[in-house]
């Protein structure tokens, strides 16, 4: 008998999002992810490979990593990532593989990592229009260098927390 491990994560709803589809402030709510941990006994370590993917596919998921040990026991670990509203159904389509020896779901509230990465984007946008501002004004040549140089590594702050807040 095989083994197969997964951990696998449903992200919170994208943090970008003003409302959910009834209108509610997605804000106000907390933001959460989940994420399950199992361990399943098959008979074929390559067939469940294939299936494992084909179920990452189908939840619109990520695999994260993968690692395939042969050792006494052959033992194939994966982690991957879901939507959170395709995390049961994934695992339940992951446990249909085999027999499940082990498995836990925890939650993370990430509300505030939001609430801070929102405030801090703010920030940055602000520093970002008063360097403009200086952009503008004429002056010594080093000076506009130096103001340009971070100009860009403020912009460059604004596009990471732009992608982290859509993730």
């Amino acid at each position: 008998l095989a083994q197969v491990e997964s951990d696998a994560a449903g992200e919170a709803p994208s943090a970008s999002d003003a409302t959910n589809p009834n209108g509610a402030d997605v804000a106000s709510r907390p933001q959460l992810i989940k994420r399950a941990q199992i361990m399943l006994g098959v008979d074929s370590i390559d067939e469940s490979y294939d299936a494992v993917r084909q179920i990452i596919q189908e939840q619109q998921g990520d695999l994260l990593s993968l690692t395939d040990q042969n050792h006494r026991d052959r033992t194939l670990r994966f982690q991957l990532r879901v939507p959170q509203n395709r995390l049961d159904a994934t695992l339940e389509d992951l446990t249909a593989l085999g027999t499940v020896r082990n498995q836990s779901i925890t939650t993370e509230d990430v509300s505030n990592q939001l609430v801070d990465l929102r405030a801090r984007l703010s920030n940055e946008r602000k520093s970002e229009e008063a360097l403009q501002k200086l952009m503008e004004r004429s002056g010594d040549v080093s000076d506009i260098l130096e103001v340009s140089r971070e100009l860009s590594n403020v912009r460059e702050n604004i596009e990471r927390m732009d992608a982290q807040l859509t993730s």
